[in-house]
């Protein structure tokens, strides 16, 4: 049965391909079937989009079906640029765009519309992770840039600025031929990115931002960018000098600095080594205690003296490197512009650098509008071998080496050396009206002033040592003072044993309790009438007189416990010298301003808007020293150089006038035999209490001097954008980079962005 049924299939099978065979056979004349012509092409699709690089298969349809032209269909594309076809059909995106493929018969034609996109992902970003790198001459470094998305299929390409210095190859391997920069340029698609790469020998150097403290256990990547400054200021680049061989003794110096096209030296310049110094560790928990952003506690060598070339000298061996500083103060008639500056070490090879400075046609005024007040300290042994030094000797010094270095570092205030206690021919004598007056012998004070006034052609401002014998208790508002002995009816007692007017002095105590001391008032306000008037005495070349210099301190940072007896004392003071200018460093808000003309709040205690609510009758001053510690902006050595810098950019925050900062050379207080090359650190931490170093009858420079001149220029720039485009345009361009003394930007770069923005807009270069 299933044999049977098989049989029946195949035979059925058979005869229906015979019949197909014969059907196939027959041409259409044969069916007697008219032939027609083309009436009609259609096109499958009729419309198509691809991507580009793709390519698919389109179909075209002949009607009438009678039509024997289908046989001979012909495909073409209106644009092969952008899709092309070949004679079955096949279309090919090529490139973005539309074009028509024709599929003709006979005078007949079908159209596809065919739209070409983009089959590429863009790169979004492209970027190496270093902007910098150095290669030595005959070696290679590999620089690989990454783009994003990461599925972009943009393909990176690399190019260098000058084949000469270094080539790249399509890997992003960089191969250095000669010294120089090059520019290495990565591209993908529409984006790019660029790293500056130098070439060197065994001895080279790299430009290093000032700002930056040149570590020797940090990487510092070099930056070539333009030094900006206005007329007025100094122009400073930093070189750090590395050797991959013995170099011997290196010495620096600067081979160019002129105007772009011009050769030689324009400017009187400066050249410093970078000395490191030693300096442990050393935080106070309630100041702040240690900040986040200091160096590493392990690392103690920290760079801070600025050393001439001619009292250091630097050896280079293999591995090793050094930095140096070159300055180059810009006259004010310096002509405006851009100049090519060129840099060079000697060693046992030679090496040069090459920078820029643009010179603003922006001039700072010449007399510095910010007062800056440090107390100098008269012990100098460590200027003098260790050896006890002579007060002639101190001032000697003070007039021909330490007054004339930090004046051109800003510092126009000054301390007097001169006790008040130890007054000579100090009496009492009535006047014609039966009045007592003091007289007394004021020439050692008038001496410092003239030494001051020589030293320091621009001085601002002696402040008068404080006038209180021990603030041991002013925690306790208790003020140990001197006062005259005073007779029942309240006159002075007078020791006529000890000759005519000699009065006999007497300790007296201010509290917080005490309405007022009789013994002070009487003392205190018949020796400062006497100091008015001696002051009052003395004319200056301008028709001020010594009287409009001098500032009178008392007590030195009066808390709130003391702020009462602070008052009294001052009443006592304003008493007998209503035109002596007060001052002083404090940290209350409770003192009127009838006894205090200068208050100087600690930078610390700044809060609100106003930082410390001044009054219309007083002069505005801030200040620092032990603290603030922690973050706030200080000048200690162990932590980033800006910080320093930005202390002024704190007074122009709250619109002040004067900064008082304490020990600019406070060398006795080093821990290890007063010796602050042995150990920065001492009764404070290191940087308090001095900013300057010792040498053989000399003093040195450092970079936080440095950086606080520089901070005192941008007070000034930021004051001639007030009085240019008003205080809010100054205050907006200030507050962009210090917001007070705990919020503030030490990004390096967004400050010298800052800068300039400053420097343009005095320049008249912004909208």
């Amino acid at each position: 049965m299933f044999n049977r049924f098989v049989r029946l299939i195949i035979s059925a099978l058979s005869l229906g391909l015979s019949l197909l065979a014969c059907s196939n056979s027959m041409e259409l004349k044969d069916l007697n079937v008219p032939q027609s012509k083309v009436e009609k092409v259609s096109m499958t699709p009729a419309a198509i989009t691809l991507k580009d690089g793709t390519n698919t298969f389109i179909g075209a349809k002949v009607s009438p079906w009678s039509a024997t032209a289908g046989q001979t269909i012909v495909w073409s594309s209106a644009n092969p640029e952008i899709a092309d076809v070949n004679q079955q059909g096949q279309v090919f995106a090529l490139k973005v765009g539309e074009t028509d493929i024709i599929a003709q018969a006979e005078e007949v034609q079908g159209i596809c519309r065919v739209t070409v996109v983009s089959s590429r992902i863009p790169a979004e970003t492209i970027s190496f992770l270093q902007s910098s790198g150095r290669v030595k001459i005959g070696s290679k470094l590999q620089r690989i840039a990454t783009v994003e998305p990461a599925t972009s299929t943009d393909i990176i390409a690399y190019q260098s600025s000058d084949e000469s210095i270094a080539t790249v190859d399509a890997t992003g391997t960089i191969a250095g031929k000669k010294e120089g920069y090059v520019t290495i340029t990565a591209s993908a698609g529409e984006r790019s990115a660029t790293m500056e790469v130098l070439v060197h020998g065994d001895l080279w150097m790299e430009q290093v931002d000032p700002l930056i403290k040149p570590t020797n256990w940090e990487y510092h990547p070099f930056k070539r960018d333009t030094i900006r400054v206005a007329r007025g200021e100094t122009a400073t680049a930093q070189m750090i000098v590395y050797a991959d061989s013995n170099q011997g003794t290196v010495t620096p110096s600067l081979q160019k600095f002129a105007v772009k096209g011009s050769d030689g030296v324009a400017f009187d310049s400066k050249l410093f080594w970078v000395r490191d110094v030693r300096c442990t560790e050393q935080w106070m928990s309630w100041f702040g205690g240690p900040p986040s952003d200091r160096y590493p506690h392990e690392q103690y060598d920290i760079p801070d003296a600025l050393m001439p070339l001619s009292d250091w000298q630097v050896n280079l061996s293999a591995g090793q490197s050094g930095s140096f500083w070159i300055e180059v103060t810009i006259p004010r008639d310096a002509q405006p512009g851009l100049y090519e500056c060129v840099a060079a070490i000697q060693g046992a090879q030679t090496a040069e650098l090459p920078y820029v400075v643009e010179v603003y046609d922006v001039t700072l005024p010449e007399k510095q509008t910010l007062s800056i007040m440090q107390w100098l300290h008269q012990n100098l042994t460590a200027m003098n071998g260790g050896e006890p030094t002579e007060m002639y000797q101190v001032y000697n010094w003070f007039e021909h080496k330490i007054i004339p270095l930090v004046r051109e570092y800003g510092q126009n205030c000054f301390n007097s050396q001169y006790y008040w206690p130890y007054l000579t021919n100090r009496k009492l004598v009535q006047n014609a009206d039966g009045e007592w007056e003091m007289t007394a012998n004021f020439s050692q004070l008038g001496r410092e002033i003239e030494m001051y006034l020589r030293a320091c052609p621009d001085l601002h401002y002696v402040q008068g040592g404080n006038i209180i014998s021990s603030a041991a208790k002013k925690g306790e508002g208790i003020l140990v003072l001197l006062g005259l002995e005073l007779n029942e009816d309240g006159t002075p007692k007078l020791g006529a044993h000890l000759g005519g007017g000699v009065y006999e002095p007497v300790w007296t105590y201010v509290d917080q309790g005490a309405e007022y001391s009789k013994e002070a008032e009487a003392y205190f306000s018949l020796y400062f009438h006497a100091l008015q008037e001696y002051l009052r005495s003395h004319e200056l070349a301008d028709g001020r007189t010594w009287l409009d210099i001098y500032l009178q301190t008392m007590c030195d940072e009066p808390g709130d416990k003391a702020a009462r007896a602070y008052e009294w004392l001052g009443s006592y003071v304003k008493k007998g010298a209503p035109d002596l200018i007060t001052m002083e460093p404090i940290g209350t808000h409770n003192i009127s301003d009838k006894v205090l003309d200068i208050p100087c709040p600690c930078i610390d205690v700044l809060t609100g808007p106003r930082g410390y609510e001044y009054t219309e009758n007083q002069i505005p001053w801030i200040y620092s020293a032990v603290g603030p510690q922690g973050e706030g902006l200080n000048r200690f050595i162990r932590i980033p150089l800006i910080k320093t810098r930005l202390m002024h950019w704190l007074n122009w925050r709250y619109h002040t006038v004067g900064y008082l900062h304490w020990g600019p050379n406070y060398w006795q207080g080093a821990r290890v035999e007063n010796d602050p090359w042995t150990d920065a650190n001492g009764q404070f931490p290191g940087g308090d209490m001095w900013i300057i170093w010792p040498g053989d009858e000399t003093v040195y420079p450092s970079i936080r001097l440095a950086a606080m001149r520089d901070g005192i220029r941008d007070y000034e720039l930021l004051k001639m954008v007030s009085e240019k485009e008003g205080l809010a345009k100054a205050d907006q361009l200030c507050n962009e980079i210090v917001q007070d003394t705990w919020n503030y930007s030490t990004d390096v770069e967004v400050f010298r962005a800052q800068r300039k923005a400053i420097l343009d807009c005095l320049a008249g270069r912004t909208k």
